[in-house]
């Protein structure tokens, strides 16, 4: 079943104040704290082509524990797309089929400047996640650490290059530093 985006609360200042006009783009609601109802959360889904899809897709269930949930090869045995989750967060992965798409290079500081963020629960996790993706090979980006506004994390490449990051930190979340 689905609703319109916008649910009045008390003391909320409605759809104008969100810059949207009423009743524009139906959406499904779901209950919110307090027994108020607000937008069904979006969910953005990054996708990786790698040039050996499927080994980059066993890999990231060696290495973050990532399972795959579908997977669709074409007449000629490449791997055109598959999806994972690990949790709540899916990926898409595919084979850049030949056709060389480019990757992000490294720049002065060691990094790429782009990659794919995944909160995970706690300290242990993260360590947990920074052990097994070593030892199926990850390189060392970041050690875990604690950023100064409150973050525990780390950050390794994969096998072809991108830059996966796990931390405690959820963003979209309220939080005070």
């Amino acid at each position: 079943m689905y609703e319109y985006f916008y649910q009045p609360c008390a003391g909320d200042a409605g759809p104008e104040f969100r810059g949207m006009p009423e009743f524009s783009v139906p959406l499904r609601t779901e209950p919110v704290r307090n027994g108020c109802e607000a937008f069904a959360m979006t969910t953005l889904h990054t996708y990786f082509s790698y040039v050996d899809a499927p080994a980059a897709l066993a890999w990231l269930e060696r290495a973050f524990g990532f399972e795959t949930t579908m997977r669709y090869d074409n007449e000629e045995g490449v791997l055109t797309h598959a999806e994972a989750r690990l949790s709540d967060a899916a990926i898409i992965v595919f084979s850049d089929a030949g056709e060389g798409y480019d990757r992000m290079r490294q720049k002065a500081n060691g990094m790429v400047g782009h990659g794919a963020y995944l909160a995970l629960p706690d300290d242990a996790a993260i360590d947990a996640v920074w052990e097994r993706a070593l030892a199926a090979g990850a390189e060392q980006v970041w050690k875990p650490e604690s950023t100064e506004w409150g973050n525990y994390r780390c950050r390794v490449r994969d096998l072809e290059g991108y830059e996966w990051t796990f931390g405690t930190h959820k963003p979209g979340e309220p939080t005070r530093w």
